[in-house]
C-alpha cells in the first residue's frame, strides 16, 4: 500500500521519479482535475446568481432588451470562455466588442480593467476602473464584476481580495463570504470553505435572496 496521496508523494520523492514516469505522479493529476472541476461549477453557480441579477436589471431599465444589448451580451459570453481558456488577449477583444455597443456599461469596463490588469497594463486598467466606478450605481456592483472575472482567470488572490473587500463595506451582503469560501475551495481549505459558503446562505437568506441561498446548496 502507498497510503495515499500522501504515501504516493513521499514514495516518488524517494525515488527522485521523472515526470515521464506518469503513474507516479497521479495524485497531482486527480487533484489537478478536481480543482477544475470544482473551478468549473462555481463558475456556473456564481455566472447564474450574476446574470439574473444583470436580467433583472436589463429588464427593469429597457422592459425588452434592444439588439445592442443582446450583441454586447454574446461577446461577452466569448470573452468568459476565452478567459476560462487562459487567453487574455482574446478576452479583451471580445470586451472591446461587447462595449462598442455598450460603451458606457460600467460591468463591462470592470472586466475590462481587469483584464488589462492580468495582462500588465495597470495605469491603463485604473483609468478603465474609474470610468467604471463613475457610472456604477454603487461599489458593491463594482466588486461582484471584479470578482467573477477573476473567478473566471482562475486567480483566487483577486477573488479572496474582492470577496474580503465587499465583506468589509458590505457585511449584510451574502456574496462576501461567498467568494471568500469560493477562494478557499478552489485552494482546497475546505473546513474553511464550508463556514464560509454557510454563512452566505445565513446572509442570503435574511436578505430573502432565496435564488442565491438555492445555489449556494446544490
Amino acid at each position: 500500500k502507498m497510503g495515499g496521496p500522501a504515501g504516493l508523494m513521499k514514495k516518488r520523492i524517494e525515488l527522485q521519479a521523472d515526470e515521464s514516469a506518469w503513474w507516479w505522479y497521479l495524485d497531482d493529476y486527480l487533484a489537478e482535475r478536481r480543482r477544475k472541476n470544482i473551478r468549473k461549477t462555481l463558475i456556473g453557480i456564481v455566472g447564474a446568481v450574476l446574470l439574473i441579477a444583470l436580467l433583472v436589471f436589463g429588464y427593469q431599465r429597457f422592459l425588452a432588451p434592444p439588439p445592442e444589448v443582446t450583441e454586447s451580451y454574446f461577446h461577452r459570453l466569448a470573452a468568459e470562455s476565452a478567459m476560462q481558456a487562459g487567453d487574455v488577449q482574446t478576452a479583451l477583444n471580445e470586451i472591446d466588442l461587447a462595449l462598442g455597443y455598450l460603451p458606457e456599461e460600467p460591468e463591462l469596463l470592470t472586466v475590462k480593467s481587469v483584464l488589462l490588469q492580468s495582462s500588465g497594463q495597470p495605469d491603463q486598467a485604473q483609468i478603465i476602473l474609474d470610468q467604471a466606478r463613475s457610472l456604477a450605481q454603487d461599489d458593491l456592483s463594482i466588486y461582484l464584476a471584479q470578482a467573477q472575472t477573476y473567478l473566471l482567470l482562475g486567480d483566487t488572490k483577486g477573488i479572496r481580495e474582492m470577496g474580503g473587500k465587499i465583506v468589509e463595506e458590505y457585511p449584510d451582503s451574502a456574496y462576501g463570504p461567498m467568494f471568500l469560501g469560493t477562494a478557499d475551495e478552489l485552494e482546497e481549505n475546505y473546513e474553511s470553505a464550508l463556514t464560509y459558503l454557510q454563512q452566505s446562505v445565513s446572509l442570503a437568506e435574511e436578505q430573502g435572496d432565496m435564488n442565491l441561498s438555492a445555489n449556494l446548496r446544490v
